[in-house]
């Protein structure tokens, strides 16, 4: 279970939480096996007007994490469970299982997105005048 207690932060007039005004405040989670203490240390303002916090949580300081993630309990890069840093190098070498002697090598990094593109969107656009 997954779970966030914000009841002990700052609330506004319209009892929004007041993110600006809760830098040292303590909050407690619940995330899967693990239980803590998150510390917001810093709050700022991001580029699309939401908060923008720097946590400590473990000894650790975990810079620019939106008040989003942590009011409702997104916390797997506070807390290390998820990452998104590739699981290969550059010039690492890949035997390719299906055909014998073929080797692959990392030559580059980046993100290819595949398109499905159903035959019937192959044809020219038609346009009517």
């Amino acid at each position: 279970m997954r779970s966030v207690d914000l009841s002990g932060l700052p609330r506004d007039a319209r009892h929004f939480i007041a993110w600006n005004q809760s830098e040292g405040f303590d909050v407690p989670f619940h995330y899967d096996d693990q239980q803590g203490l998150l510390t917001i240390l810093r709050v700022e303002k991001g580029n699309h007007g939401e908060a923008v916090l720097d946590i400590r949580y473990a000894g650790r300081i975990i810079p620019a994490v939106p008040a989003s993630s942590v009011k409702h309990c997104i916390l797997g890069r506070i807390l290390q469970t998820r990452h998104f840093d590739f699981v290969t190098s550059l010039g690492q070498r890949f035997a390719d299982v299906r055909r014998a002697g073929i080797f692959l090598r990392i030559q580059r990094k980046e993100y290819i997105f595949l398109i499905h593109i159903r035959q019937s969107d192959k044809s020219p656009p038609r346009y009517s005048a």
